[in-house]
């Protein structure tokens, strides 16, 4: 839908469309966060037959807060590429890896799986998060 928007010179229809696609993406993940923290666990004890097995809320809030933040990033990035804007992509990813990499390493020691996750948060929020949007938004498509 998007390359065939930018290649008949619809670009505020584009646009409309990764917004709507991004947020609603957004507002899935949130709906999906909710629905987990209640039936996870009792999904965990069937699936695994451990009663005792609980994966802790903040790890649930974790991985949701970063799915849809990489939600609204692909989204982006989706559409750039749909743009052939490629170029940007690789030095986003480029950066992303650069403050990723340590963000995860120094708050995976500080507090395990959960600052993993919080490290991909942080790396996607420092670069990609903002950065694709911007690009995609500010350019005359």
């Amino acid at each position: 839908e998007w390359s065939r928007y930018f290649l008949q010179g619809k670009f505020v229809q584009m646009r409309l469309w990764v917004l709507r696609s991004a947020g609603l993406g957004v507002l899935g993940c949130v709906a999906l966060a909710l629905v987990m923290s209640v039936v996870l666990p009792d999904v965990l004890r069937l699936w695994l037959g451990r009663p005792t097995f609980m994966v802790p809320l903040t790890t649930i809030l974790c991985f949701s807060g970063y799915l849809a933040i990489r939600v609204w990033t692909d989204t982006h990035a989706i559409a750039l590429m749909s743009a052939n804007q490629t170029r940007w992509l690789m030095f986003t990813v480029l950066l992303q890896v650069l403050v990723t990499l340590p963000a995860e390493v120094i708050l995976g020691r500080a507090f395990g799986a959960n600052g993993i996750v919080g490290g991909l948060i942080v790396g996607f929020l420092l670069t990609a998060t903002w950065m694709l949007p911007y690009r995609f938004y500010q350019q005359r498509l």
